[in-house]
């Protein structure tokens, strides 16, 4: 199967030449935006992130945002960093992305409270309504963390994930794949004319969905179709095909279409 490429870096790979990005089919980057160390609890900001953002709009690369979640930090103040951070640099293509990853040495209950509470603080702001309407962030991790250590709870579901696995292929999944949309499958990704080492990542759906996520409109058609007469019989059995041919795709597929298209409406 051919997936569509993608990146993901920080300040830690330095300038990274955007040229030799599209030059090597990469569609789409996400970048660290910022976060709230737990030893100095000192609000930082990604030294790169403000450029990273330029140059993936200069380029035509689909961009995105994460933040590294710290459960030890207080979730309205995570959220309005995040937020205040995008607003300031750059809103990205995608709907931004929280980083679960640290323990801070807190349980599972803990954790889940944490997390959900920084994502109702982010989805309330008027910012974020305003560019994601209804659409929840997206959740990075590991599948065996957010089992473990963040106890998997229900509300997971309604959030598309992000998972990494450095292998050849994805294993540690959950069994519903349906909002599983990136695969993070390597820390050590070299780029032809890139002299550093990246995360690699791949998209798991189509272009299509990649391009409705990130608010893209479909290209214009230059000469569209003229409208052709279709008598109502032939209208029937049209529709009947399509119906059988739709029992030919995966649930997994439709149901995300839905989701993708139900956003849609409400993003305008």
């Amino acid at each position: 199967m051919t997936y569509i490429k993608g990146v993901d870096f920080s300040h830690w790979q330095s300038k990274v030449d955007f040229s030799k990005l599209v030059a090597n089919d990469i569609e789409f980057a996400i970048f660290k935006a910022g976060e709230i160390p737990t030893g100095s609890k000192i609000e930082y900001a990604d030294d790169m992130y403000p450029r990273n953002m330029r140059e993936a709009k200069e380029y035509g690369i689909i961009s995105g945002a994460y933040y590294f979640f710290h459960p030890a930090i207080g979730a309205s103040r995570q959220a309005r960093h995040f937020l205040n951070l995008m607003d300031a640099y750059g809103w990205p293509d995608l709907p931004p992305v929280i980083d679960v990853e640290a323990k801070d040495d807190r349980d599972p209950i803990t954790i889940s409270s944490v997390l959900k509470a920084m994502i109702d603080g982010m989805m309330a702001d008027p910012r974020y309504i305003e560019r994601y309407g209804t659409q929840k962030p997206i959740i990075y991790s590991r599948w065996g963390f957010l089992v473990n250590e963040v106890g998997n709870p229900a509300w997971l579901k309604d959030h598309y994930l992000w998972l990494a696995q450095y292998n050849t292929t994805l294993t540690y999944k959950p069994k519903d794949m349906s909002n599983v949309i990136m695969w993070q499958y390597t820390d050590r990704l070299r780029l032809p004319g890139i002299g550093v080492n990246l995360d690699g990542n791949y998209w798991l759906k189509s272009r299509e969905e990649l391009h409705m996520l990130a608010g893209i409109e479909p290209p214009a058609v230059d000469n569209p179709a003229p409208e052709v007469y279709v008598s109502e019989e032939y209208e029937k059995a049209l529709l009947a095909w399509n119906a059988v041919r739709g029992e030919e795709q995966s649930w997994e597929s439709v149901l995300f279409r839905k989701m993708l298209e139900a956003w849609r409406k409400v993003r305008g």
